[in-house]
């Protein structure tokens, strides 16, 4: 393990893990990041274990939870890699955001979403996809031109 990094060798055999049960449920990646209520980039990080720059991906325990879930993955497995990768002691702590415990209120109710979606017809589920995959290439246009949503800034205190 390289001193301050999480350990690539487990980060890949959890991307391993994530990639093999999505195509072996026959989902594409924005498919399985809809069925576990992620973003596009947040599942495509995971299955790479890396970020588009290069640097290490360390995913939360809440986005590990959220993809072993949906692709009906060993939980215990796929957490026990994610915490080996990221249990450096002198891995710097990742920065905690504003909107975090908002976003850990709704992710019970992005789960249904998910099911609900899985249960539906092919030809709704066709429907289902094409506008969140809208709003996912929306929400990275947003994300490129505003580099902190609003959901993380605090009240405005301008007035």
């Amino acid at each position: 393990m390289s001193k301050g990094l999480p350990d690539d060798d487990l980060l890949q055999k959890l991307a391993r893990l994530i990639a093999d049960a999505r195509v072996g449920r026959g989902l594409n990646q924005v498919e399985a990041a809809l069925a576990a209520a992620v973003s596009k980039s947040a599942w495509q990080n995971l299955e790479r274990g890396r970020r588009l720059d290069g640097r290490p991906f360390r995913p939360t325990e809440e986005l590990v939870t959220a993809a072993a879930t949906a692709m009906e993955i060993d939980l215990a497995k796929a957490l026990d890699l994610r915490e080996a990768a990221v249990s450096n002691k002198e891995s710097p702590k990742p920065r905690r955001t504003r909107g975090a415990g908002r976003k850990l209120a709704n992710a019970d109710r992005r789960r249904d979403l998910g099911r609900i979606y899985r249960d539906l017809r092919p030809e709704a589920q066709e429907i289902v996809f094409d506008v969140a995959e809208r709003l996912l290439n929306l929400q990275e246009k947003d994300a490129r031109t505003d580099p902190e949503p609003e959901e993380y800034r605090g009240p405005d205190t301008s007035k």
